[in-house]
């Protein structure tokens, strides 16, 4: 059994392969850092490379679609899930949505302790970022208490002072994890936002995805948009 996992909620793109069986990526695809409005584009022509190298079989054996399904780029994230409503109808196979935050949690849940808060942040491409923090413990609730933020004010983040430690996970991590230590809050050495889009981010999304897929299974998604999507 494989799944199909694309990610465009950010400020990468990403399309990738997932082997149940064997566990691990099969193919993967990952964008430069936009610099344009271009995610449908770069979303269908991956979609594209990445079945023109699939034999018959492979297609057939691709049971599910694992969609980034917000917070983030209100553009990237329309495009994404447009593409794998598509393809769902084309392949007569079920899409499961997952929330941006939840990826990015179990990146970094194992590597820390119960003293180190996680920093969570996607890009909203537009000035500002959403955020949100999280003890290890943290293992529901994504949706909820997700905060819009300027990269300069992301010290207002709600519970942000309620740990010793902070590691800060997503889009412009490094960037933010100096502004953090510049105000005195000490950080762990974040992880290369690039990664968290590539083989590490993908086969999160899908272990996610099978591992809680009861009542996650749809035909639709309903997009993450935390305010009002601005369409010039």
């Amino acid at each position: 059994m494989k799944v199909l996992i694309i990610e465009a909620s950010g400020i990468y793109c990403s399309l990738g392969l997932f082997d149940y069986k064997r566990k691990k990526i099969l193919k993967s695809f990952i964008s430069k850092r936009y610099k344009k409005r271009n995610h449908s584009e770069i979303i269908i022509q991956m979609v594209k490379d990445i079945f023109l190298n699939l034999e018959k079989e492979d297609i057939s054996s691709i049971k599910y679609i694992v969609v980034s399904k917000g917070p983030g780029s209100f553009t990237g994230i329309r495009a994404a899930i447009s593409v794998s409503e598509g393809l769902s109808l084309s392949l007569k196979i079920p899409i499961i949505g997952i929330n941006v935050f939840e990826k990015l949690f179990w990146i970094v849940q194992e590597k820390i302790n119960p003293k180190t808060g996680i920093l969570t942040i996607s890009n909203t491409r537009r000035g500002y970022h959403f955020v949100k923090i999280h003890s290890m413990f943290d293992r529901e609730d994504f949706d909820k208490e997700i905060q819009i933020l300027p990269i300069n004010k992301i010290n207002k983040t709600s519970g942000l002072y309620n740990f010793d430690k902070i590691v800060v996970i997503g889009d412009d991590a490094l960037e933010i994890s100096k502004e953090l230590k510049r105000i005195g809050i000490e950080t762990l050495m974040p992880i290369k936002t690039k990664e968290t889009y590539g083989n590490l981010g993908l086969k999160i999304m899908a272990q996610i995805a099978l591992n809680n897929k009861n009542g996650r299974l749809k035909n639709k998604i309903k997009p993450l948009y935390l305010s009002e999507p601005i369409t010039n």
